[in-house]
């Protein structure tokens, strides 16, 4: 995986804050290291924010290492002080935090039928908050 295209290891103050959003949201595990893939095929195609996946590796080898799809601001301070002001990612972000997780309970009100259906709920993400 190393010779993938936008593989990047993260710096150190992008991994304190993984592991701070990890903490907020009840993961406490000590990290390893973060690493960063930028798919190239998204690169250049946002207006506001970059698309990043990113997998959290963990010091204690018996935990799976967490991958992660991240929505965050372009490094410029000015664009995104000014998109923070707008409100860019609000209603993304409403979507993850408030959205999905309520159709993923009504959902398994209904499991038993769907399961006839074959489909599996295990495609509901778990989305971690960030106040940055």
């Amino acid at each position: 995986m190393a010779d993938q295209v936008g593989l990047e290891s993260a710096t150190m103050a992008e991994t304190l804050k993984f592991t701070e959003i990890l903490k907020l949201n009840g993961i406490s595990e000590e990290v390893e290291r973060v690493v960063i893939h930028e798919p190239p095929e998204l690169k250049g195609e946002h207006m506001a924010t970059a698309t990043v996946y990113a997998r959290i590796e963990f010091k204690d080898a018996s935990k799976r290492s967490k991958n992660l799809f991240v929505k965050r601001f372009f490094p410029s301070e000015v664009q995104t002080a000014m998109l923070k002001k707008m409100r860019i990612m609000e209603k993304e972000a409403t979507f993850y935090n408030n959205f999905l997780p309520e159709i993923a309970s009504f959902s398994k009100k209904f499991h038993r039928y769907l399961e006839r259906r074959s489909f599996d709920f295990v495609i509901f993400p778990i989305s971690f908050r960030s106040s940055t």
